[in-house]
């Protein structure tokens, strides 16, 4: 696909494919919601109206709430994350995978009106010189609508999942893995369908049952429709699909799927003999245990009236018997020790999913707060040192300069008071005549990339502006070095 990552130019529609985050850890299992792009700005949109809203109306001489705003350029998915559990994840997944994909149907319809356009073109008399000149619109426009209908289709039915997985979490993910890794490795595994039962058990090598065994598909694999960064063990069993993911097993029937929490797993090992039949034959990592032969007499012995009575291996096989919550899946394993030890291996995710799902989404709320809270007043650092870098590029700061600066900082609803300003504006003087102006305005035109929003650099800008003529004199120094941070401004993206 990054042959084709071009593309992604063209598309118009906004990602709302959900997004969840899973942690695996030493406290067992938390859920988040990170919800999709298109949910996070609207709910950032909203909130930040309103906290706009609010500012208006505390006394502040200008309607900042109703001010235009068309997008929000960052979006911080700690601010709107929300608890979620196992079962709405699910639910959401079921639902989006239900969704009729349209691209198809968009396909065929272009194709179609490319059949149409193809057969119009070439009835002209002069075909090749016309499909030159109609091709410049029709080919890019036919590009446009099958990338926003291939993104729209992922945007309804697409799920990502981010897992962070740690500690305790990262040590028995690792065991399961293991542990399907040395199930897979086996050289035949097989899945019980269930039992032939048999009367005459002369014609049958003295067995009165029999295990009905079919080959099972042991890969690595992604779920489809899944985004997510490994792939994961995968058996596929009576036309269902079981993905291993770190907190669950993820099951694909059909049209439908569901979940499976390693809390309500069972998992147990034994060995069964049974004849090589079928499926069941005898390979390099099996334990032959006997013999039987096809026909046999009441006593065990082989029927010496048949010509073709051939010998069967009988073979004993490791069994692992996975079930819990709807899930019976019989495996007979050729390589004993591989089936033996997965009910060990899987008991760390297991204690880790009894475990109560743990609450963090009011916790990275936190986080992200203080985050905001410290970008915000790293825009505010920047505003003040541009603004010194103003005052003082002719070497020395009016008092209606300095009035003016003090100001402009209350004005702009800094979070310091007018003597911490005042104690950061004379480090920045100290600063300055140690290292040198210019220093300071680059160290200023390095940081500008944290203003993002178009006002903020429009008010930068003109704040700028009303310090350098605070004094009635605006030197040539300070119309460099306000040019120079506007276009450090404009510059960064």
């Amino acid at each position: 696909m990054a042959l084709f990552s071009f593309l992604d130019h063209l598309n118009l529609i906004e990602d709302d494919s959900s997004q969840y985050e899973v942690a695996v850890g030493d406290n067992g299992f938390s859920y988040l919601d990170l919800m999709s792009e298109k949910k996070a700005k609207a709910l950032t949109f909203e909130e930040k109206q309103q906290r706009e809203t609010g500012a208006a109306l505390d006394g502040s001489t200008r309607a900042r709430g109703q001010s235009n705003l068309k997008q929000v350029e960052v979006i911080d998915h700690d601010e709107v994350c929300l608890d979620t559990d196992l079962l709405s994840m699910i639910r959401d997944m079921e639902q989006r995978r239900s969704r009729i994909a349209i691209f198809p149907w968009v396909a065929g319809v272009v194709g179609l009106a490319g059949i149409w356009w193809l057969s119009f073109v070439f009835s002209f008399d002069w075909p090749l010189l016309a499909f030159v000149f109609s091709a410049i619109p029709v080919v890019p426009s036919f590009a446009f609508i099958l990338v926003n209908a291939w993104h729209f289709d992922r945007s309804r039915k697409d799920v990502r999942f981010r897992y962070k997985i740690t500690g305790r979490g990262e040590v028995a993910f690792g065991a399961l893995n293991s542990g399907l890794q040395k199930l897979d490795a086996s050289k035949q595994i097989l899945l019980n369908t269930g039992r032939r039962h048999f009367e005459d058990t002369r014609y049958t090598g003295g067995a009165s049952d029999l295990p009905d065994l079919k080959p099972v598909e042991v890969s690595r694999a992604r779920p489809p429709l899944l985004d997510l960064e490994f792939d994961v063990w995968h058996i596929r069993a009576f036309h269902k699909d079981l993905y291993f993911m770190p907190d669950h097993i993820l099951v694909y029937d059909g049209a439908s799927m569901g979940g499976i929490n390693y809390a309500n797993l069972n998992v147990n090992s034994g060995v069964e003999v049974t004849q090589a039949r079928g499926a069941a034959q005898v390979t390099s990592d099996a334990r032959v245990v006997g013999s039987t032969h096809r026909f046999v007499n009441n006593d065990g012995s082989p029927d010496r009236r048949f010509n073709n009575n051939t010998e069967i291996p009988l073979i004993e096989f490791g069994v692992l018997n996975l079930s819990g919550s709807g899930l019976n899946l019989l495996l007979f394993v050729s390589n004993q020790k591989s089936a033996s030890g997965v009910p060990g291996q899987v008991a760390g995710i297991q204690e880790l999913a009894r475990m109560p799902v743990v609450k963090v989404a009011e916790q990275r709320h936190a986080e992200a707060e203080k985050r905001r809270k410290a970008r915000q007043e790293e825009v505010y650092s920047v505003v003040l040192d541009a603004l010194c870098c103003v005052m003082f590029a002719d070497g020395q700061a009016s008092k209606s300069e300095r009035a003016k600066f003090q100001e402009l900082m209350a004005r702009i609803r800094s979070p310091w008071d007018e003597t911490e300003t005042d104690s950061r504006m004379r480090r920045f003087c100290e600063q300055a005549k140690g290292t040198g102006l210019q220093q300071m305005v680059e160290n200023v035109c390095s940081r500008v990339s944290t203003i993002r929003s178009p006002r903020q650099k429009e008010i930068l800008i003109s704040c700028m502006g009303r310090v350098m003529k605070a004094d009635g004199v605006v030197s040539q120094d300070e119309t460099q070095i306000r040019n120079r941070i506007a276009a450090a401004l404009e510059s960064k993206v």
